[in-house]
């Protein structure tokens, strides 16, 4: 199932430790994660896994500890997930 497979499975267990409030494939919040939409603000997707990574001009990227990630060309519920994979929400407006 993916990336969303792994946020369904964390989101099974007793204390829900990653909530998640969606919209169609569209992500509302996740976590503590609530962007404002009166601010233009939207959750991204950044992935280390080369697969899944935007292609576009302009896509974003950004190191976090030690590992370069990149804006994800899919959303939550079409990316990939092998061991190792990184994936970092962060609030970012448009």
């Amino acid at each position: 199932k993916g990336a969303l497979g792994v946020i369904e499975s964390l989101n099974s267990r007793e204390n829900n430790p990653l909530p998640v409030d969606m919209n169609g494939t569209w992500m509302n919040s996740i976590g503590t994660l609530i962007p404002d939409s009166s601010k233009n603000e939207f959750i991204s997707i950044y992935t280390s896994l080369a697969r899944d990574m935007g292609v576009w001009d302009g896509v974003l990227s950004l190191e976090y500890e030690g590992v370069t990630l990149t804006q994800s060309n899919f959303g939550i519920d079409g990316m990939s997930v092998e061991k190792g994979t990184v994936i970092l929400f962060r609030i970012e407006t448009w």
